[in-house]
Order: C-alpha cells, then structure tokens, then sequence
C-alpha cells in the first residue's frame, strides 16, 4: 500500500505545478489587461446647433465638439450653400467637419440632422460618424451625411431647414 500512496503523491506534484503555472499565467495576462480597463469613458457629450438663413455661415459649438465648414449640396456635385435647398436630385448631402477642442479623446463621433419643412414639421433624419470616428484633441475630422429622396416626407424640395447634433463618447485615462 505504501508504494501506492508514493506513485500518487509522485503524480500529484507535477499536476500542482502545472495548476500553479496556469494561475501566474492568468494573474499576468490580466495585470497586462489592467491599464486598457483604466480608460473611463464620459457620458455622451452633445452639441446642438439649429442653421438658421443668415447671410454669413458661422461656427456652431459646445465646449468640446465644433461643427466646421457645414455645407448643404445637390447630387451631381452642385455645390449650393447651406441656406439654398436643392429643389431636384435624390441624395440631400450634409458635409462638415467637427473639430475635438476639448484636451482628451471623443471617440464614435456621429453628427445627426433633422430636416424640418415651412412648418417647423420634422420631415426626414440623416446621421453619419465622422471619418475617423475618433478624434484626437486639437484634430478635425469630416463627416458627410446622405439622406434619400424616398426617405424625406414630401421630397428633397420639402426641406426648408435642419438641425445638427453631434454626439460622442469623451475618454479620459484614469490612473490609481
């Protein structure tokens, strides 16, 4: 019986070294997983802009995202300004840049319009994520949002006005 009991005790030494491997194994891996579990990511921030007709464009912000450069233009690259609907094609084009003026990262940026007729009546709903999605403080991306002829109430000519809403995920690095 003794020489048994030696050949199990022989056999479990390596099985608990094994087991005992396994677990600094884990205990690494997740230490090496820590500083990626460190990033918090903020409560979506938004901005809303209502365009309005002036006669000047201006610059539509929050305290951290900017919307830039915002242009409304027909299909068959008729460029138009923002304040002149086109009144025939299929494809109602919204292009901009928003811009990060805040000092840490947004990330899955997407900027929504809403399209709103004579009657103050939303009509139609577009929205696109910048490109890139993420934007590094102090950098820009461009995004272009397309809405159909088919998905506007009345068709693209209907539109007399839009909003825009910009809305992202703002990260910061926590450290403990």
């Amino acid at each position: 019986m003794r020489l048994g009991s030696k050949d199990l005790t022989v056999t479990a030494a390596p099985m608990f070294c094994i087991r005992t491997q396994a677990l600094t194994a884990i205990i690494v891996i997740i230490l090496m997983l820590t500083p990626i579990a460190l990033v918090k990511t903020f409560p979506i921030m938004k901005a809303v802009a209502q365009v309005q007709s002036t006669d000047q464009p201006e610059t539509l912000q929050n305290n951290a995202l900017l919307l830039q450069g915002v242009n409304a233009t027909a299909p068959a690259g008729r460029d138009e300004d923002i304040y002149t609907i086109p009144s025939g094609g299929d494809i109602y084009r919204i292009t901009g840049e928003v811009f990060n003026n805040d000092t840490v990262r947004f990330g899955s940026v997407r900027v929504s319009a809403t399209l709103i007729d004579s009657n103050g009546q939303t009509i139609g709903e577009g929205s696109a994520h910048t490109s890139p999605s993420g934007i590094q403080p102090g950098s820009q991306a461009p995004f272009e949002i397309n809405i159909f002829n088919t998905s506007v109430k009345g068709g693209i000519s209907a539109i007399s006005n839009f909003t825009l809403q910009v809305n992202g995920n703002r990260q910061a690095l926590t450290f403990r």
